[in-house]
């Protein structure tokens, strides 16, 4: 009997224990101090969201209705590097990546918005595409070199489906030169490098006057044939255009030139874009 009585005491205090336990594993003000101490110890950012990873982010992208600069707030920031893939074996960084503020949204086309963000961890910057879903969907496009630099990017149909889902992005490359790259997409949120288009603006320098240094810029469109169309426009230190020249090239099996094109009526840079060029 008094064994009996032993086992039930001890049953009883192993229960008592567990609903001790319990308690305070689900106490609000200790799983406040657990978290808190989770964000002391993490790399700053890291689990800056913890509880709704991407949710700041998604906000962004829904609120994307026109291509052109985004400004990313430190939340955005911090959900960006959330989303980033785990580092593979040897490539591991000892600090945590640190994203530019400044990025370039590309409007809904039917798969929805595009953010097109530079990265930067201890191997150097790198460029991501971000779109909305029940987690935000993340793509690495490429890496830069030591001098390049995110700078603009497109969405264009540049193989002849039915929606603009394929990428250019404009690249900072050296001290003056800008140069495109394609990414034409593949499936899910994936995209494949479809080549450079090398020069395509360049900076100018008119301090050693003359008339013809001004650089040059290029802006684009698709024609009716799915052929990138590509207008050079030189600019004149005095101001205006001093010479230009259009070119249709290929981009669906590598950057091949097919052919020349008309020149529009207007050179400068309002005309054009009102008339459809980028």
């Amino acid at each position: 009997m008094g064994s009996m009585n032993r086992v039930v005491q001890g049953g009883r205090l192993h229960a008592i224990w567990v609903v001790a336990l319990f308690w305070l594993v689900t106490s609000p003000s200790v799983r406040a101090q657990s978290d808190a101490n989770a964000k002391l110890s993490a790399p700053e950012g890291q689990i800056a969201n913890r509880d709704n990873t991407g949710a700041a982010l998604e906000k962004l992208l829904k609120a994307i209705h026109a291509d052109g600069p985004v400004k990313l707030s430190e939340t955005v920031q911090a959900d960006v590097f959330a989303l980033l893939p785990s580092a593979r074996r040897g490539e591991e960084c000892p600090s945590p990546a640190s994203v530019s503020p400044e990025a370039i949204g590309l409007r809904d086309r039917g798969d929805g918005s595009i953010l097109v963000a530079q990265l930067t961890n201890c191997q150097g910057p790198f460029v991501m595409a971000y779109s909305p879903g029940i987690v935000p969907k993340a793509s690495r496009l490429f890496d830069l070199s030591e001098g390049e630099s995110l700078v603009n990017a497109h969405a264009l149909n540049l193989r002849g489906t039915k929606r603009d889902d394929d990428l250019a992005i404009v690249v900072h490359v050296g001290l003056v030169r800008e140069e495109l790259r394609f990414f034409l997409h593949r499936d899910g949120f994936t995209f494949a490098p479809g080549g450079v288009l090398k020069d395509f603006g360049e900076r100018g320098d008119c301090s050693a006057g003359g008339d013809v240094t001004g650089g040059f810029a290029s802006f684009i469109r698709v024609d009716a044939a799915g052929r990138l169309v590509v207008l050079r426009v030189d600019a004149a230190c005095g101001g205006g255009a001093w010479q230009a020249k259009c070119e249709l090239w290929s981009v669906e099996n590598g950057v091949t030139q097919a052919g020349i094109c008309s020149l529009p009526g207007k050179l400068d840079a309002k005309s054009l874009r009102s008339s459809g060029w980028r």
